[in-house]
């Protein structure tokens, strides 16, 4: 709901005789702006065939949005491309793995059907957009810390054929996940499993795919950002003898139940930097590729 029009008052009103009467109707109009504002979505609901999934953060932009004052759907800056942005826990990593890991091919178009919703904190559905096939243009994994807080991660889609749609009434709520914790992770690389027991932190992992224009969509080999992690000085003797090879590894995110939310391998793994401080050794090494799977 919008006010439209102007209130006029007295030129006197902006003298030193402003009268109490217009004092008042201008408070009243100040405490009642937020009341008249548009509400504001406090859960977004991502549909993708028959997966659906909560995110607890998200955006999304399509040339194809209504006005330009819409408060869900944006049109996407200049030389960007429509775009679906979300983060959430555990259902969305656990549920979304197998078209997460489909997704990284170079077909990478899915022909999913799928539909993002806008959801107020009645329950109510503010805004939705639809499209045919999602093209996954980055996923985010998030750092690891054996004394970490709760962990997201997020994903960044580019939805082919978007549209509008506007439908009334309540959504259903997806069911939950597990908790998901940064300290529940687990990392192996062939032949230093012994080293990497006590593993303490692990970065921030991302994978980003770009869409090439054409019909139909391909995309560009996955660029995986370097793999890093961090072992006490006493487990990492081992490490210093890994030079050149490249390795395969295994990178499982956990729930707080222990079972396996998203595992990663990574093939390619090649050290770049050792380095010892503060009595843990930091490991970089880059990553050749990754596929993702529930396990």
């Amino acid at each position: 709901m919008r006010l439209q029009g102007r209130l006029q008052l007295h030129p006197r009103v902006y003298g030193q005789e402003r009268s109490l009467t217009a004092r008042l109707v201008v408070a009243g109009l100040a405490f009642a702006a937020p009341a008249l504002a548009e509400p504001k979505a406090t859960t977004h609901v991502l549909e993708l065939g028959a997966v659906r999934v909560e995110a607890v953060d998200a955006s999304a932009s399509s040339e194809k949005a209504g006005d330009a004052k819409d408060a869900y759907i944006a049109k996407p800056a200049p030389g960007k491309r429509d775009e679906v942005a979300l983060k959430g826990g555990s259902a969305l990593a656990r549920d979304l793995a197998p078209l997460l890991g489909e997704g990284l091919t170079k077909e990478c178009a899915r022909k999913v059907d799928g539909s993002f919703a806008f959801v107020g904190g009645d329950g109510n559905e503010l805004a939705r957009m639809s499209f045919a096939w999602a093209v996954i243009t980055e996923i985010g994994l998030p750092a690891l810390d054996v004394g970490g807080g709760p962990a997201d991660i997020t994903l960044k889609m580019e939805p082919q054929f978007p549209r509008r749609i506007f439908q009334k009434g309540a959504v259903a709520k997806p069911a939950a996940g597990p908790e998901w914790k940064r300290s529940g992770f687990k990392l192996g690389i062939d032949g230093l499993d012994a080293a990497l027991k006590g593993t303490k932190q692990v970065g921030e992992l991302k994978i980003s795919q770009a869409p090439a224009a054409g019909t139909p969509v391909t995309c560009a080999a996955p660029v995986v950002s370097d793999l890093t992690f961090t072992v006490p000085d006493a487990d990492a003797a081992a490490l210093g003898a890994w030079n050149g090879n490249a390795k395969s590894g295994t990178l499982d995110y956990l729930a707080a139940d222990g079972s396996t939310l998203l595992k990663v391998k990574l093939i390619g793994l090649k050290k770049k930097s050792q380095s010892a401080a503060g009595g843990v050794t930091r490991v970089v090494a880059s990553v050749e590729s990754v596929t993702l799977a529930r396990k």
